[in-house]
């Protein structure tokens, strides 16, 4: 059975909400930003499932500021998503400063500020990832949109730049001296980008360094790892992400067991077909699509990633040739199926 929005809910005594400025939240379990992840239906369903904040995917100041179609697509959310954050790239000082007015226009509950971004590109503008070289700068960036918006803002940005260069104390503090609400921490380096294990002792130390809420991100896929990272590093919030493509169970799951509570059944096979479904159907909506598309095949095969012969409804979603083909298909593999009878 799905979980409703009562069911999803914990307990709103005022000593479980976690705060991050004027904003309250009801449980540390975060949906991460994700790039081609964290749209709207992705983000609604994800709320529906218990996810206690959620952040859009990345945009840069400059595309918003031009009215990129893309990137006004990307921000946009609905009151249902609420508490929501919306990313900027930490870009050149005085656009992304006015990209954080225009985020503020929108409604938004909270802006984050990606000083994580490993992508070269970013990089060479001295952007995202390259700032964590320089703490002076983050204090800068974060004086100037802290004294321009009145939402609280936040840092999501990794352990340092390079491995000879882990500096992220030093960053959360530099971004909370300029005003910052709360830092998100990714336990690998921006050359890192997504290769081998998160050091969450970075996190652990951060923690200790500054007095703002810490949050903790990077190699959470399972629950348990959820609760191990709390453990570990006494962090605040856990940020979820790759861990949660095709399994948005894992936020009643681990909301239980950070609750001491037993966890719900694990979904049946029908139920992971009837959610995989929603999803994808809630995607072709808002894409305005007509036909199957690459972004419709990744998020079903999340659904399907442990079934026997996965790499067959692979074939047969990229071959069908029409939405109805499509669900078709992806019905009949999320069907039970009969035992197997010994002879």
């Amino acid at each position: 059975m799905e979980p409703s929005r009562e069911s999803a809910s914990v307990s709103r005594t005022r000593s479980q909400l976690i705060r991050i400025g004027s904003v309250a939240l009801r449980h540390p379990l975060v949906l991460a930003s994700m790039e081609e992840h964290t749209d709207r239906p992705f983000r609604l369903l994800m709320k529906e499932f218990g996810a206690s904040l959620v952040i859009t995917e990345m945009v840069d100041p400059h595309a918003l500021l031009r009215g990129d179609r893309m990137s006004e697509r990307m921000i946009a959310f609905t009151p249902p998503e609420r508490p929501i954050a919306g990313q900027l790239l930490g870009a050149e000082l005085e656009e992304t400063v006015e990209a954080a007015r225009r985020v503020e226009e929108l409604g938004f509950d909270l802006l984050d500020v990606n000083l994580s971004c490993p992508i070269r590109r970013v990089l060479a503008r001295e952007a995202g990832g390259a700032y964590l070289k320089e703490p002076r700068r983050v204090e800068e960036l974060f004086r100037a949109i802290t004294s321009a918006v009145r939402i609280p803002v936040t840092l999501k940005f990794r352990s340092g730049f390079d491995e000879g260069s882990v500096n992220a104390w030093d960053v959360a503090r530099a971004a909370e001296a300029g005003g910052a609400a709360a830092c998100i921490l990714h336990g690998r380096t921006a050359m890192q980008a997504y290769k081998g294990d998160a050091d969450w002792s970075t996190i652990a130390r951060t923690k200790q360094a500054v007095s703002i809420p810490v949050g903790g991100a990077g190699g959470i896929r399972t629950s348990e790892d959820a609760l191990r990272m709390r453990r570990e590093t006494g962090c605040d919030l856990l940020l979820i992400a790759r861990g949660v493509l095709g399994n948005p169970w894992i936020f009643p799951r681990t909301l239980a067991l950070l609750r001491g509570a037993p966890p719900p059944p694990e979904p049946t096979l029908e139920e992971r077909g009837r959610v995989a479904r929603r999803h994808v159907e809630g995607l072709a909506r808002f894409y305005g699509t007509r036909r199957p598309e690459q972004r419709l095949v990744r998020q079903a095969l999340y659904y399907a990633k442990d079934l026997p012969g996965s790499h067959e409804l692979r074939a047969e979603l990229q071959a069908a040739r029409s939405l109805p083909e499509f669900f078709a298909a992806l019905k009949r593999w999320f069907r039970p199926r009969p035992p197997v009878v010994a002879r």
